[in-house]
Order: structure tokens, then C-alpha cells, then sequence
């Protein structure tokens, strides 16, 4: 619920050069009316890259060394943040767009 409450809050904190509390606010009245939208969007991106990044460890534990491992998780985390990061990012700029 939380991380609901906070999805666009960073964004709003940096593009609009906010404060926290009124970031957080502002992130409140992008989400209005969206909120079930955005928590299937958390929920796919974390099941996507639950499975990607699982399948990518095996893999590579089956593969190679453990060494191989920890660079597929290393590889595995950086993937999965960015992808993170540009779904927060759409998200803020569509949600006002939505709203209009």
C-alpha cells in the first residue's frame, strides 16, 4: 500500500521540485482514480522480472561457476531497475495526461 502511495512521489519530487510532503501529495492526486491500474502494473513488473531474473540465475548456476551466478544477478538487477525506473517515469507523465 505504501509503495502505492509513493509510485510517482520521486518523480514529482524531482521534475516539479517539490518538497517530500508536497511531493507525496502530488503524487496522491496523479494516482486518484487510478490506483488499481497501478497496482497491477506493480504487480506485473514484479512478477516479470521474478521470472526473468529466476530463469537467468538457474541458467547460469546450471551453466557455468558461481561466478557466472553473480553476474547474472548483478546483470539481472540492473535490468530489472532500470525497467523499473522507465515504468515510473511513463507512469508520471501519463497519469496527468490522463487526468486532462
Amino acid at each position: 500500500m505504501l509503495t502505492r502511495m509513493w509510485f510517482v512521489a520521486t518523480p514529482a519530487c524531482v521534475v516539479e521540485q517539490l518538497g517530500s510532503m508536497d511531493s507525496m501529495r502530488r503524487s496522491s492526486q496523479l494516482r486518484k482514480g487510478h490506483r488499481w491500474k497501478i497496482f497491477r502494473l506493480m504487480i506485473f513488473l514484479f512478477a516479470t522480472i521474478m521470472v526473468i531474473s529466476g530463469s537467468l540465475g538457474v541458467s547460469l548456476n546450471v551453466l557455468g561457476s558461481a561466478r557466472m551466478a553473480l553476474i547474472g544477478d548483478v546483470l539481472g538487477a540492473g535490468v530489472s531497475g532500470a525497467v523499473g525506473t522507465i515504468a515510473v517515469a511513463v507512469a508520471y507523465y501519463e497519469l496527468p495526461v490522463l487526468k486532462d
